[in-house]
């Protein structure tokens, strides 16, 4: 099990857990742990460390058929750091490369 963005704050993450079902315990994966942070890509479409989603809630989660973590749009903060802006991105988390892109 995975969650992005734990909205349970008086603000927005852009935190990435997982959950193992053995152990009964979530690990924190990527992102940050303040909240409201910008987003920011080195490049688009490029797995890079440096790359992390910015700060949103509402945005839609899913897992593509390679097993990778797609995140889409929502309500938060862009690359600039605007917030309570609707964001239009598309971001994919490999487990593996342990990158967003």
């Amino acid at each position: 099990m995975k969650k992005f963005c734990n909205c349970l704050v008086i603000g927005n993450l852009n935190d990435l857990w997982k959950y193992d079902l053995n152990t009964n315990m979530w690990t924190w994966i990527n992102g940050n742990k303040s909240i409201n942070q910008r987003g920011y890509f080195v490049a688009k479409g490029v797995a890079h460390p440096n790359n992390v989603p910015g700060a949103r809630s509402g945005g839609c989660m899913w897992e593509d058929k390679n097993g990778a973590l797609c995140l889409f749009g929502g309500t938060g903060f862009s690359s600039n750091g605007n917030g309570g802006i609707y964001i239009s991105f598309y971001f994919s988390y490999n487990y593996f490369l342990r990158r967003f892109k």
